[in-house]
């Protein structure tokens, strides 16, 4: 069977958030045959967060499916009640925790979500809210194949995200942070053709987060899966998603305390058992690609729009 979607996406592939989504999916669809468009403005402004593009809402009527990720608007709102209308069944997707976002979202008729915490905390009560967790996008040629320890760690998103208090205990235990983002502050510049080498020059991911907001227990467990797909063992905070790629121990380690953070650094000095919880963390990440985000995401369109025709 194959159908019709259209996407109204918060970016371009600039966009992490679209790009992992929306762009990989859209492009696997097309693949199985599928006819997926993505809808976004041709004059599209450029900043990396873009909630509100302006739309024609008439456009997304000319599809089985209509997929907003991440967008909100008046535009936006108008264009969800024209595929009411009309009968066209919408999804929201949406990546992290933005309760702003979470109320254009309860106006479709399907929500997905990468948390099983999103979901409790943004839609309880909503009737189809999915998660499909989202895959790692590494390239299958890349990965550590050489464990030559140098105590450095990684961190990708901005080093102005990571806890203050967190800054100092990584220096006193002598790591090097590496910092890849967007910000002037960071080691390197985000950019997704050097993103890879860069983080394979470290020796272990690190992924804090502050779990006394909402915000930071609703992580997706995205970048964390990045550092173990290329072969690096990861310390990453107590936020749910985590405990299903992270075994503690085995393939990273879940810091619950200042001292845990303390203690994993120190544990992960030791080349051996860092090589070993390397080489095993990129083995459990191996079938969480993009490729199996997407194969679910077919599956959900399937199954929404044969259901629209069997009710016909």
């Amino acid at each position: 069977m194959t159908y019709r979607v259209g996407w109204v996406l918060v970016g371009d592939q600039i966009t992490g958030s679209s790009r992992i989504t929306a762009y990989h999916t859209h492009n696997y669809l097309i693949k199985q045959g599928i006819m997926s468009s993505i809808l976004v403005p041709q004059n599209q402004p450029q900043p990396y967060f873009d909630y509100y593009p302006v739309i024609n809402p008439q456009q997304p009527l000319d599809f089985d499916i209509v997929v907003f990720q991440k967008v909100r608007g008046n535009s936006i709102l108008e264009a969800i009640n024209l595929c009411k209308k009309r009968g066209i069944p919408t999804i929201y997707e949406l990546d992290d925790y933005r309760p702003e976002s979470g109320r254009m979202g309860r106006q479709c008729d399907t929500i997905v979500v990468p948390a099983e915490y999103i979901k409790q905390k943004m839609f309880y009560g909503h009737p189809n809210t999915i998660v499909i967790q989202q895959g790692h996008e590494t390239p299958p040629n890349k990965y550590k194949t050489e464990y030559k320890h140098q105590n450095k760690a990684c961190y990708v998103y901005s080093a102005k995200f990571i806890p203050d208090d967190l800054l100092p205990t990584i220096k006193e235990s002598g790591w090097e942070l590496t910092t890849i983002g967007r910000h002037k502050t960071d080691t390197y510049i985000w950019n997704l053709d050097t993103l890879y080498d860069y983080v394979m020059r470290c020796d272990i991911g690190i992924v804090p987060a502050d779990v006394s907001s909402e915000e930071g227990r609703a992580k997706s467990w995205n970048r964390a899966i990045l550092f173990m797909s290329l072969g690096l063992p990861v310390i990453v905070s107590v936020v749910p998603e985590y405990y299903n790629i992270v075994r503690n121990g085995i393939n990273g380690f879940i810091a619950y305390t200042k001292a845990d953070w303390i203690k994993y650094l120190n544990l992960l000095k030791d080349p051996v058992l860092c090589e070993k919880m390397g080489r095993q963390a990129r083995e459990d990440s191996k079938n969480f690609t993009t490729e199996w985000a997407c194969e679910k995401y077919h599956k959900l369109f399937h199954k929404i729009v044969r259901e629209k025709w069997t009710t016909l």
